[in-house]
């Protein structure tokens, strides 16, 4: 007799930091167009919570490119782009290990009595080490442990055993810039999203993660 079809609630990283940067920017600003005031970053979580796809930006679709770039200078292919400076330089950091690239990994766990199935895509996993490369074109203005509060390592050093070792890798294309976080020194995922589920119950939006996040396995 097969096993019963459980539902899980689906979660990842980028809802998780969607919220954490909603919760860091709550001030509304005043938009010319619609004469209100809004708050783009309540607004993003919103559609990020209701699932809703958009169109991506500029910086995204650069950083898309860029982690493309990277990924031919790693696997020994003939390419030319003003990038290819930045590139090569975290393609040199990540042949140090044995690597897999974009490594999906779920698993299956239960916080607090409610069933979650965490989901991630690591860019490069290997030997103890994750790797994320990260874009951006004002790299002037990165300050080291941007990305301490980043919902990603933690998920992910979740999602993975024997991997003690998560680094961002940053570039404008040019400069590199690597920001490392170890396992030991973090602060536990499940926790954050104890916090997440009590938020989501305090601000009657439960209800729409439950329906819209939800996954079967058995």
């Amino acid at each position: 007799m097969s096993n019963p079809v459980k539902p899980r609630l689906l979660i990842t990283h980028s809802l998780l930091n969607s919220w954490v940067y909603m919760l860091k920017n709550p001030e509304d600003t005043f938009d010319e167009a619609s004469q209100k005031y809004i708050n783009s970053a309540y607004d993003s979580f919103i559609n990020t919570l209701n699932r809703i796809e958009t169109e991506p930006t500029k910086s995204m679709l650069a950083g898309r490119e860029f982690e493309r770039l990277v990924s031919d200078v790693v696997n020994g292919k003939d390419v030319n782009h003003v990038w290819l400076d930045g590139a090569t330089q975290i393609a040199g950091i990540i042949r140090q290990d044995n690597h897999f690239e974009q490594v999906k990994l779920f698993k299956e766990v239960t916080i607090s009595d409610l069933n979650y199935l965490l989901y991630g895509v690591l860019d490069w996993f290997g030997s103890g080490h994750i790797y994320d490369v990260k874009f951006t074109e004002n790299i002037g203005n990165y300050d080291v442990g941007k990305y301490f509060d980043n919902t990603q390592h933690r998920m992910y050093f979740a999602l993975t055993y024997g991997a003690d070792e998560f680094a961002y890798l940053i570039s404008n294309g040019h400069k590199v810039y690597t920001e490392t976080y170890r396992r030991d020194e973090c602060r536990p995922i499940e926790v954050t999203i104890v916090e997440f589920a009590k938020w989501l119950k305090s601000y009657n939006l439960w209800d729409i993660y439950a329906e819209k996040w939800q996954t079967k396995m058995k």
